[in-house]
């Protein structure tokens, strides 16, 4: 072989190899779809021993703290609001070798910062996120969601943010490790975005969680004088005709159970902030404020934890980016409308309060949706009918509808208590015990499609189960 002839071969063997190179490190995992969400680099791999928890807060501060911003309009006017947020994963894909970078972040926030994208009342509702540096990206959505757990996820494909590590120090860990009385901090924008990134420093206030509840009140006047006008009712006290008599009643808007006390300053705009440990890692986002009036000068607020996200994660990024999709579960997905006895005693307390106020009990006994009715998540339920359920002081989870089209959850009817579910996988089976309605949700949240469910119930006094296929 002449000289030339070999330098040809060398050649063709060199793009040969390139090209072969190239496909292994980019074309291949396109095709494979092997994404992972460790794009950027983790914050937390920067932090020394030398860094006190004032630096960590900076850090996080310029790379990954948000405030996140929602603008909808109700038909006449158009509203904004903010809340706050935090960089939890950022889109890519992984190779053998290296990490091929893609713009794109996934925040972490709180359900009610961004529940205006579910409101039938709102329309044209956008949601955008702005960076320390007071950059705005408007091209954001929200890949996954819980009103129950106040959560969300939102994905915005224009920015590309350093994440943090998550650690769940609240629910499936052990008690050795749950938070307890130690610092904590959370970075969020509370009042307005003129304090974009705010720090603040506290403690947790106790291991026990807390129930709270929201709510909002409805006002009812009449359109003339006398009882025999029809009333009005609006959730704006401005809208009331001035030297009108008129009242007002207390909706329960959600219920949070697993809320976690805390002695940390936080405002309306500080929702969905990161809320996170002295090492660094994000356990939870702040969630609750009270008033100081209210709990006559010693202010109580709350944070989420995280755990839900942790869950539910790798598939709301695999179904974010691949054209197939993984199933999360989830109570209103499955149809299974339920009520624990926190929520029961709730309701009912607060309903019986009202229906009890000598000021306003002769005008709601002419009203009978106040007098009949129960009214929970957006619904008003018989009190004759569903006596039970509103009276229910047990553990477990009370179903009071089902309308599942899962084969066999059917059989899981009206009055039907579920008290334990096993998750029966081909590695193994895993069993919870369902105390409260968020037991069943995060029971709920572990289910991966393939994989069966035994779920062990009480109706009557009577033991039973079912077996069902996801």
């Amino acid at each position: 072989m002449n000289k030339k002839s070999f330098k040809g071969v060398i050649f063709l063997l060199a793009i040969i190899l390139l090209i072969s190179t190239c496909c292994y490190i980019f074309i291949i995992p396109l095709i494979k779809n092997n994404k992972s969400y460790s794009l950027t680099s983790c914050l937390n791999d920067q932090i020394t021993e030398n860094m006190d928890v004032y630096d960590i807060a900076k850090l996080y501060r310029d790379n990954a703290c948000v405030a996140v911003q929602v603008e909808g309009n109700n038909g006449i006017y158009r509203y904004s609001s903010h809340g706050s947020g935090v960089c939890i994963a950022s889109k890519g894909y992984e190779t053998n070798l290296n990490y091929v970078a893609n713009k794109g972040s996934y925040i972490a926030t709180n359900y009610h910062v961004i529940e205006w994208v579910y409101d039938e009342n709102y329309n044209n509702v956008t949601v955008d996120i702005i960076t320390e540096d007071e950059s705005i990206y408007t091209n954001c959505e929200v890949v996954w969601s819980s009103k129950d757990l106040d959560v969300a996820i939102v994905y915005c494909d224009d920015v590309n943010l350093n994440y943090v590590r998550m650690s769940d120090r609240v629910i499936e860990c052990e008690d050795e490790n749950k938070l307890d009385i130690e610092p904590i901090f959370t970075i969020g924008s509370p009042l307005s975005l003129q304090n974009l990134n705010d720090f603040t420093i506290g403690y947790v206030r106790s291991n026990n969680s807390m129930t709270e509840y929201t709510g909002f009140y409805k006002y009812y006047y009449q359109s003339g004088f006398g009882f025999s006008n029809s009333w009005i009712s609006t959730e704006n006290e401005e809208e009331i005709p001035n030297n009108t008599n008129y009242y007002s009643l207390v909706y329960i808007d959600n219920v949070y159970e697993d809320v976690v006390s805390m002695s940390v300053e936080i405002s309306p705009g500080n929702s969905g902030g990161g809320v996170f440990d002295e090492n660094g890692n994000l356990v939870g986002l702040a969630t609750l404020s009270t008033s100081v009036s209210s709990t006559n000068g010693n202010q109580i607020n709350g944070m989420v934890a995280v755990y839900p996200i942790m869950e539910v994660l790798d598939r709301v990024i695999y179904n974010n980016e691949n054209t197939e999709t993984k199933s999360i579960y989830d109570i209103e997905t499955l149809g299974l409308t339920g009520i624990d006895s926190e929520e029961a005693y709730i309701i009912k307390t607060i309903k019986t309060q009202q229906e009890n106020d000598e000021d306003y009990g002769s005008i709601i006994q002419t009203i009978s949706e106040f007098s009949n009715y129960y009214y929970w998540d957006g619904q008003y339920y018989s009190v004759d009918d569903y006596k039970s359920a509103f009276n229910f002081e047990d553990s477990g989870y009370y179903i009071i509808s089902n309308t599942s089209d899962v084969s066999n959850l059917g059989y899981i009817t009206s009055g039907c208590i579920i008290t334990k579910g096993t998750i029966n996988s081909e590695i193994n089976t895993e069993t919870y015990n369902i105390e409260n309605r968020n037991d069943f949700i995060y029971l709920l949240l572990n289910i991966d499609d393939g994989e069966s469910v035994t779920f062990e119930y009480t109706k009557d006094g009577i033991k039973s189960s079912i077996t069902v296929q996801f």
